[in-house]
């Protein structure tokens, strides 16, 4: 995770459906705990994750 993740994450933060900056694939790869919606609960799994390199991430995402 890098700032152009953090950029995607950013554009989608409070989205709970494509709008925007943020596109279906952009939302998907946002939302990182299922839930539907890019909201504080994402930021913070972002923010442990920030700086750290994963095979684990959903798939099409940049």
């Amino acid at each position: 995770m890098d700032l152009n993740d953090f950029a995607t994450f950013a554009n989608c933060y409070g989205y709970t459906s494509p709008g925007g900056e943020c596109d279906a694939t952009a939302l998907a790869c946002s939302d990182l705990d299922g839930s539907g919606g890019v909201d504080l609960s994402d930021f913070s799994t972002f923010a442990v994750v920030y700086g750290l390199t994963s095979t684990n991430s959903p798939p099409d995402c940049p």
